[in-house]
């Protein structure tokens, strides 16, 4: 029995798709598939090897502030102070001095007390001031060395407010330092106040009269005496 086949001829054939797949050969490069890359969120700011651009700024929560420094304002420099003018030296009769009141005006002047037996008048009336005719308080130790020069004797009276006796010999100076003004210095220490000045001239018990001459000590008594005793006693 016999077998008829149509073949189509011409377009058709052309048209006709191919069954069969081309293989390729060995030497062809192949391309490798591309890996997936993960979509990156908006709040991740890790860097990447793909990035070329710096990451984003971290928020301002997250970033500590520098510690502020704060500077220390310049001061201009303190001007220099105006040299003072020079004082003449203080006279060394001011610290051997004591103050005298006017016996007319009562003003109060101060005399050396190496010119207590001299002739001066006073600042404000004129009136004669001294040779003083009262006894004076001895405070210090400069007075009492500056006595110890003085051109006339000087009769140094050691004596206590506690003591009774000392305050009938007080009266009995006074008289006598009028009577005597311009010949004597009469010179009152209480040894309470000024122990220093007691020990210096050894006065082992109230009261007690010590004269003193040319810077020598001549005479000493103890004990409570007129006037006119003590002005026969020492010879004054």
């Amino acid at each position: 029995m016999k077998k008829f086949f149509w073949v189509k001829t011409g377009d058709a054939a052309r048209e006709k798709p191919a069954k069969h797949v081309a293989k390729r050969s060995d030497d062809a490069p192949r391309e490798k598939p591309a890996k997936p890359v993960a979509k990156r969120s908006d709040d991740d700011t890790r860097p990447t090897r793909l990035s070329s651009h710096p990451p984003p700024p971290m928020p301002s929560a997250l970033v500590t502030p520098p510690p502020k420094v704060e500077s220390t304002p310049v001061m201009p420099p303190a001007p220099r102070p105006a040299p003072k003018p020079p004082t003449e030296p203080a006279s060394p009769e001011l610290g051997t001095s004591v103050q005298i009141a006017c016996l007319s005006c009562a003003a109060k002047n101060r005399v050396p007390v190496g010119r207590l037996a001299d002739r001066s008048r006073c600042a404000r009336c004129q009136q004669n001031l001294t040779p003083i005719v009262g006894s004076i308080a001895l405070e210090s130790e400069a007075i009492l060395e500056a006595l110890f020069d003085a051109r006339v004797p000087v009769l140094f009276a050691l004596g206590a407010a506690w003591s009774g006796p000392w305050t009938l010999l007080a009266t009995e100076l006074e008289r006598l330092a009028e009577e005597c003004a311009g010949r004597v210095i009469i010179a009152r220490i209480d040894v309470d106040h000024r122990p220093n000045l007691g020990r210096q001239l050894a006065a082992e018990s109230v009261p007690t009269l010590v004269l003193v001459r040319d810077g020598r000590e001549i005479d000493r008594e103890h004990g409570v005496l007129p006037a006119q005793t003590l002005r026969r006693r020492f010879g004054l």
